[in-house]
């Protein structure tokens, strides 16, 4: 019994201390518009994802300058037209020459914009594209596709760096593969997503382990009660504000939700080892927390150009894939927990010490995310 409680502490540690040093959400975004036999290309990519591909820091002082990425344009250039590949019908389009290089900020983090164009002169039929973009380095990452047409609702989708050929709707209507493809990004968003999958997992040892002695002795069938609540707020609260910031109705600086998100790790995962809430003011606490969690969700969506029907479209597919993620976690976690080899006394150890990793990792993030190691300020600092 022992040997089994202490090998499943070590593996649920280890899963709590590779989170905290988790790449976050890896992300980029591309859009394409149509001109005759041309297809005009802008590709955004945040410079962390970028330096895993191309190293930027020359004299690696942790802050990439703009004079550091003209250098490696060359790379930039030669990078556009090996990662990004448009097929035309049964030809392939090829890219110009000139590759134009900018940088924006989204999400409150510096992104490299390569900005060009690929000539599909000849071809006809449907339009493809095969994206490869750190696909032997980052299996996780995705693109988020938006595709401009004259007199038309734009379109977006998501891609992962499979080169695998995706449709482009250049042409007609395909409402239903976008949303299929958000409902994907969603599901892939939370289940990458440490931070909101350590919040969960606080809900639940909060509601199945509990350390509070007053509730210790609680039925299993109440607990399951707690943890269906707790869970609900949650749903709940985040899915208000997912909606609500994406609609650009309610907006938060992501300097303030992401440290806000990273302190609910903290708070709830504390909660549990030094309980400062009882069991009837915990979902005040969760609806709290889970408006921010929801507004960290919507940063995403808030960077699209999407057209009232299609962003309305592409939240809900997402809020039902986080909600698909969402459920998977607490599939998995519930039978680890309530396996009939761990004792009561492993049980709650085995609570207190994943509480107290998680509450570590979360405390990690904030102070990573208040002083994050490359800013757009930096970056333009040389330009």
């Amino acid at each position: 019994m022992r040997r089994a409680n202490r090998i499943l502490f070590f593996l649920l540690t280890l899963f709590a201390c590779q989170a905290g040093l988790a790449h976050t959400t890896s992300l980029s975004y591309l859009d394409v518009t149509p001109h005759d036999e041309k297809l005009a290309v802008q590709w955004s990519i945040s410079l962390a994802d970028l330096n895993e591909e191309i190293p930027l820091d020359a004299n690696n002082d942790l802050v990439i300058t703009w004079g550091e990425l003209r250098q490696r344009q060359p790379a930039l250039k030669n990078l556009f037209g090996k990662a990004l590949q448009f097929d035309r019908g049964s030809r392939t389009c090829s890219p110009d020459a000139n590759v134009d290089l900018q940088v924006e900020t989204r999400q409150s983090e510096p992104f490299a914009v390569l900005i060009g164009s690929f000539d599909c002169h000849g071809a006809s039929g449907e339009t493809n594209v095969r994206y490869t973009f750190l696909a032997q380095r980052n299996r996780q990452h995705r693109v988020i596709v938006t595709t401009h047409r004259i007199k038309a609702e734009a379109e977006t989708l998501v891609a992962a760096p499979t080169g695998e050929p995706v449709h482009l709707p250049l042409k007609g209507d395909d409402s239903l593969h976008s949303f299929l493809g958000f409902v994907n990004h969603g599901f892939h968003h939370i289940l990458n997503g440490w931070d909101h999958i350590l919040f969960v997992l606080t809900l639940i040892l909060s509601a199945m382990v509990p350390l509070h002695a007053a509730v210790a002795a609680e039925p299993l069938r109440q607990r399951l009660l707690t943890l269906l609540k707790l869970v609900s707020i949650f749903t709940l609260a985040h899915s208000l504000t997912l909606a609500l910031s994406s609609m650009k109705i309610v907006t938060l600086p992501a300097i303030i939700v992401e440290p806000g998100i990273a302190l609910s790790i903290v708070f709830t995962a504390v909660n549990n080892i030094w309980p400062v809430l009882g069991r009837h003011r915990e979902g005040y606490l969760v609806f709290v927390f889970g408006l921010l969690h929801g507004m960290g969700f919507a940063s995403m969506l808030n960077d699209l150009m999407l057209s009232t029907s299609h962003r309305v479209l592409a939240l809900a597919g997402f809020n039902i894939g986080v909600e698909l993620g969402q459920l998977l976690i607490v599939l998995m976690a519930m039978p680890v927990l309530l396996m009939p080899v761990l004792t009561a006394r492993g049980r709650n150890g085995l609570a207190w010490a994943m509480s107290l990793v998680i509450a570590c990792v979360g405390s990690y993030w904030f102070v990573s995310r208040i002083f994050p190691e490359v800013t757009l300020a930096a970056l333009l600092s040389l330009r």
